[in-house]
Order: C-alpha cells, then sequence, then structure tokens
C-alpha cells in the first residue's frame, strides 16, 4: 500500500510541475499561486510518504534480522530434537538389550545358586590362605610406605632442580640481553 501511495504522489507531482509549466508561461498570476500551493502540499505529501517508506524500510531490516535468529534458534531447537531424538533411540535400543540380559540373568539364576554355594566353599579356604598372608601384608605395607616417603623425598628434589634450571634459563636469558645491548652499543 505505502508503494502505492509512493507512485500516485510522485505522478501527481508530475502532473502538478507539468501544469505549472505550461500554466507559468500563461502568466495568470492566481492559477499560479494555487498550482504553488497545491504543489508545496504534493511536496509536504512525498515528503511524509519518503519518511514513511524509510521507516518502513527499517521496520523491514529489524523484521528480516529478527527472522534470521529466528532461524538460527530454530535450527538450533531442530538439532537439539534431533538429538533427543537419537538418545530416544539409544536408550529404547539400551532398554531392550537390559530387558534380554534380566532374562538372561533369570533363567541362570539356578547356576548361579550352585555357584555361590561353590564360592563359599572356596571362601572357607581362601579365608585360611588370607590369614597366612596377613603378616606377609603387613610387611609389604611398610616396605611401601618406605618407598612413598622415598618417593615424596625425590619428587620435592626433582621439583626443586627444576626450579632451578627455570632460574638458570631467566639468568641465561638477562646475560645474553645484556650481551646484546653490548654488542648493538655504538663503539
Amino acid at each position: 500500500m505505502g508503494m502505492i501511495k509512493i507512485k500516485s504522489i510522485v505522478a501527481i507531482t508530475a502532473l502538478a510541475c507539468f501544469l505549472l509549466g505550461v500554466n507559468g508561461c500563461s502568466g495568470n498570476p492566481k492559477e499560479k499561486a494555487a498550482l504553488q500551493s497545491e504543489l508545496a502540499k504534493l511536496k509536504g505529501n512525498l515528503e511524509k510518504t519518503v519518511s514513511e517508506r524509510d521507516s518502513l524500510k527499517a521496520d523491514v531490516a529489524k523484521v528480516m534480522e529478527s527472522l534470521g535468529k529466528a532461524e538460527s534458534s530454530l535450527a538450533g531447537i531442530t538439532e537439539i530434537r534431533n538429538n533427543l531424538q537419537k538418545q530416544v533411540n539409544e536408550l529404547a535400543g539400551s532398554r531392550t538389550e537390559l530387558q534380554q540380559k534380566v532374562e538372561e540373568l533369570a533363567g541362570s539364576r539356578t547356576e548361579l545358586q550352585q555357584k555361590v554355594e561353590q564360592l563359599a566353599r572356596a571362601q572357607e579356604n581362601l579365608q585360611k590362605r588370607v590369614d597366612a598372608l596377613s603378616s606377609s601384608r603387613n610387611v609389604a605395607l611398610t616396605e611401601a610406605k618406605k618407598a612413598q616417603a622415598k618417593i615424596d623425598n625425590l619428587t620435592n628434589q626433582m621439583q626443586a632442580q627444576v626450579q632451578q634450571a627455570k632460574d638458570l634459563k631467566e639468568q641465561i636469558r638477562s646475560v645474553r640481553a645484556v650481551l646484546e645491548q653490548f654488542q648493538n652499543r655504538p663503539q
């Protein structure tokens, strides 16, 4: 509708200019004044319409920007939805697998009961062995603590040496900078 209004005003303005030009040659001052008044009104309407057009263009730009953001958001939402659907599908597959495993476990319950009984007998035997190994374990723990203390000591020494190396590198850089200053000094 705004474009039609602009075209109409342009056409009217062109007609008014033409009439003003034709009548301007006739020399009738009343008609000339009326046409100039009409032309001024048309110019005012044209300026208003141009201003409205510019405003509408700005609005269209804002709408296009909002549309771009909405499309971007929609793409993100679509991606999220697709990821969620993928996860749902994966979970459905996992659920089916778990159901099969539950059925397998229920079927092997008798086997497990027999194994539990075997394990109970084996536990008695292992308890005897554990009692025998307890003293060996205590000795090993003592040795492990000593070894850890040595490791901690060596780690501290290494960290100190690394810091010394860093300090030496910094000193070397400083010495090189001084040497470069001496070499670059005009003689």
